[in-house]
């Protein structure tokens, strides 16, 4: 109150990686700010909520909320009836189908799994007891929990991987595994009439921003959409979790020491390779650009660093 000596300590939690124009792409993380914020808040007092409107976002997460209390105190939830609830309160909360179905997983995920949040301090001992044989069945605890992790993940449609199913893209997929749209990374400068295509995805780390980039072992034609994957995006680091050896159907990818290949228009010199027991490394360049490559090679793992 103006005039007025008395404090009072309001605490903001803020979710930063909820995609504009859309839904997060699990739960996880949302439950674990309700994990802390019931931990934190007297439930005394009232907890504000808001986006942008206050409707989309703020009627999803009030949703999960209040259908996780329900299932825990009923055995059993209602998503329509508490939607239908929230919009006799405030119109247009949940605005859209990909917002009342992510309500769905989330709060499938949520009463399935439960917590699976370890301390560190005690992660060794979280650790063991994973390791044993569960009570309900001869499997470990470990296998029952990625059974449980396969139950309700779901592959993505045909529909969100429709731009991989595209004719002229489908050649460029090794197997079935298919990158959904709405995680595509996609190559940037046009290069000998060649799509902007490549069977990769964006990957969160943990605070949320897209730090890792998931792909396959690149085909015979595809060798050069590799390499303009790691031009095109100014690539630093690439971990290889495949020996280097040629295997039949899948192609070297790193020219011989002191040789330049092209592959397919792009040309790749290899300057030098150093070896140990335990790391090789080699130094690639693109002499076109003076860039360097750096592989280090520690057992099958091979990590690549680039500097411009």
């Amino acid at each position: 109150q103006k005039g007025s000596n008395l404090s009072r300590l309001v605490t903001q939690y803020h979710y930063t990686t909820w995609p504009d124009h859309s839904v997060p792409s699990h739960g996880t993380a949302l439950w674990r700010l309700f994990r802390k914020l019931t931990q934190d808040a007297d439930n005394t007092q009232p907890i504000i909520i808001h986006c942008s409107a206050g409707v989309g976002r703020t009627g999803t997460l009030i949703a999960m909320d209040h259908l996780l209390d329900q299932a825990k105190r009923e055995n059993g939830i209602d998503v329509f009836a508490c939607v239908t609830a929230l919009r006799q309160s405030r119109m247009h909360m949940v605005q859209s189908v990909e917002q009342y179905k992510f309500i769905h997983l989330a709060v499938l995920e949520a009463h399935t799994v439960g917590s699976t949040n370890s301390p560190v301090a005690e992660f060794m001992s979280h650790y063991s007891a994973l390791s044993r044989q569960s009570s309900v069945s001869p499997q470990t605890l470990f296998s029952e929990q990625t059974e449980l992790l396969n139950s309700i993940s779901q592959s993505p449609s045909e529909d969100e991987t429709g731009v991989a199913r595209l004719t002229e893209n489908s050649k460029k997929n090794r197997t079935e595994i298919l990158p959904a749209n709405r995680h595509l990374l996609f190559l940037q400068m046009p290069f000998n009439g060649r799509s902007e295509y490549i069977n990769a995805v964006r990957v969160p780390a943990y605070k949320g921003t897209e730090n890792f980039v998931a792909t396959q072992w690149p085909l015979e034609d595809t060798v050069v959409d590799f390499w303009r994957l790691v031009k095109d995006h100014d690539v630093q680091h690439v971990v290889l979790l495949e020996q280097l050896s040629l295997k039949n159907g899948f192609p070297q990818i790193l020219p011989e020491e002191g040789k330049t290949e092209n592959f397919g228009g792009i040309d790749v010199h290899c300057e030098e390779i150093e070896e140990n027991e335990i790391m090789k490394s080699i130094i690639v360049r693109f002499p076109e650009e003076h860039a360097e490559v750096v592989y280090m090679n520690t057992n099958n793992k091979v990590f690549i660093q680039i500097t411009t």
